[in-house]
């Protein structure tokens, strides 16, 4: 076979879309890969919702390969920031976010449940794909458990913590609504009476 100086990659991948919108469409496409390069900003969070986010800036890089007319697989990655607001002092914060994941899409005739994450079971005669509501989960799963001001480097607004210590019931390390438990020890066996 001659070499023609052109892979096979080269062939069936297609450039670049640009796009704001998050919905792809893969039924007149031919079978091989794409490329997808999505914003994530204040439109989507005004179409998909806002959540615990405050806000969203982050680029979303999605490479759909079509192996066959019922079989797709989408390689996401999302990097960019989420506006959290930190669980201590309330102030707004910047939280950065790399994320990358992969999604299975199948078409079938019969409707088929799957408990697998990663896994779209859509109706043959499907035309689309809406990958907002996945990215969307993707950032809201990303927040961490506990969002503080220090995670990003920041100090916590000094007013907000000098106002928490003021009003804390704890009273040299004792919550004084829980002083009457300590009646119920036993002081020389130190087990409950």
């Amino acid at each position: 076979m001659a070499q023609t100086g052109l892979s096979l990659r080269a062939i069936f991948t297609e450039p670049v879309e640009r796009s704001d919108s998050f919905v792809i469409h893969f039924a007149t496409l031919k079978l091989g890969e794409r490329e997808y390069a999505l914003q994530a900003g204040d439109a989507f969070l005004a179409e998909y919702g806002t959540g615990l986010l405050n806000r969203v800036e982050a680029s979303v890089d999605v490479k759909m390969e079509k192996r066959t007319e019922v079989f797709l697989v989408f390689h996401i990655v999302i990097s960019g920031i989420i506006g959290l607001e930190c669980d201590r002092c309330l102030e707004n914060f910047d939280f950065p976010v790399f994320l990358q994941q992969n999604l299975i899409v199948n078409l079938r005739s019969q409707p088929v449940s799957s408990d697998d994450d990663d896994l779209i079971i859509l109706p043959m005669e499907a035309a689309e794909i809406d990958l907002g509501p996945t990215v969307h989960d993707l950032l809201v799963l990303a927040i961490p458990m506990r969002k503080v001001c220090e995670m990003v480097g920041q100090e916590c607004n000094p007013e907000m913590v000098k106002r928490l210590e003021q009003e804390s019931p704890m009273q040299h390390g004792v919550d004084e609504r829980w002083a009457a438990l300590k009646n119920l020890k036993d002081p020389e066996s130190g087990s409950l009476n």
